[in-house]
C-alpha cells in the first residue's frame, strides 16, 4: 500500500505518529489512518473509534480488506470512550473534526477517565483551531509541533501537544499558532494573506454600518494589526 490511501491531509497527520505508538484514531471514518500506519509498519496496534454505525461498518469493511483485524479494533463509541485500559494507548489523532467538537471530545474523555496524562495528542481541526489552542493550554498542554496543509485548495492546520504543566502562550500565539508563526512556511504566508484581505473587508462593511459594531471592530482591528506584523 502507498499513502495514495491518504489525503495530503491525512499524510501529514500520520507523520506526526511515533514509531510503534499504540494509537486511537477518533472519527475514524474507513479507519484509512489506522489502515496506512499498520501497513507501512509504522504501528501494529490501533483502535479505528466511531460514533455512527454507518461510518463502523465503513471501517470494519477496510480493515477486513487489508488483512488487519486483529491489528486495528474497531469500536462503536462516543469520542474517547473508545479507549479501554487494556489498550494501552499513547498516542490520539482526532482530525477532521471542528475545533470546537475536539474540544468537547478531549473534556468528556478527561471527565470520564479515558484520557490521561501520558497520550500524546495530535489533533487536525477543520476550523476553530485559536479555541482548541486555548483548551490545550488551560490543560496544561504544550504545543510541540504543528504544520499547515493546504488539500485541495482549502487550509488545515494540525496541531501535537503532550501534557506539560508549565508552559504558557500569549494571545498571539494562541491566535496564529506558536510552532506555525516561526516556521511561516509560504502556506501559512499564503493563508494569512487571504484571511488579511477577507477582515478587510469585512472591516469595510462593518465601518459602513447604520450601527457601528464598535466592539467587533476593534477586534477586527486587532487582529488585521496581528496579521499585517506576523507577514512583515
Amino acid at each position: 500500500m502507498n499513502n495514495h490511501i491518504l489525503s495530503n491531509r491525512l499524510a501529514q497527520v500520520a507523520s506526526f505518529v511515533p514509531e510503534q505508538a499504540r494509537l486511537a484514531d477518533i472519527g475514524s471514518d474507513h479507519a484509512y489512518l489506522p489502515v496506512y500506519l499498520v501497513a507501512t509498519g509504522k504501528i501494529s496496534y490501533a483502535i479505528a473509534g466511531e460514533v455512527a454505525p454507518g461510518p463502523l461498518k465503513a471501517a470494519i469493511a477496510q480493515i477486513k480488506k487489508y488483512g488487519y483485524t486483529g491489528k486495528i479494533i474497531p469500536r462503536l463509541a462516543d469520542g474517547l470512550a473508545a479507549i479501554q485500559p487494556e489498550d494501552r494507548i499513547d498516542t490520539i489523532t482526532i482530525a477532521g473534526m471542528g475545533g470546537l467538537l475536539t474540544s468537547d471530545i478531549l473534556t468528556n474523555g478527561q471527565a470520564d477517565g479515558f484520557l490521561s496524562t501520558r497520550e500524546r495528542l495530535i489533533l487536525q481541526p477543520n476550523n476553530h483551531e485559536q479555541e482548541l489552542r486555548h483548551w490545550l493550554t488551560r490543560n496544561h498542554y504544550k504545543i510541540y509541533d504543528e504544520q499547515l496543509v493546504k488539500d485541495q485548495g482549502k487550509f488545515y492546520e494540525i496541531i501535537v501537544a503532550d501534557y506539560q504543566k508549565s508552559d504558557s502562550y500569549t494571545m498571539k500565539e494562541l491566535y496564529f499558532g506558536p510552532i506555525l508563526m516561526q516556521k511561516k512556511s509560504s502556506i501559512f504566508q499564503e493563508k494569512w494573506q487571504k484571511e488579511l484581505q477577507t477582515k478587510q473587508k469585512i472591516l469595510n462593511n462593518l465601518q459602513k454600518a447604520y450601527e457601528r459594531p464598535e466592539a467587533k471592530i476593534a477586534e477586527i482591528n486587532k487582529e488585521v494589526a496581528w496579521i499585517k506584523e506576523v507577514l512583515a
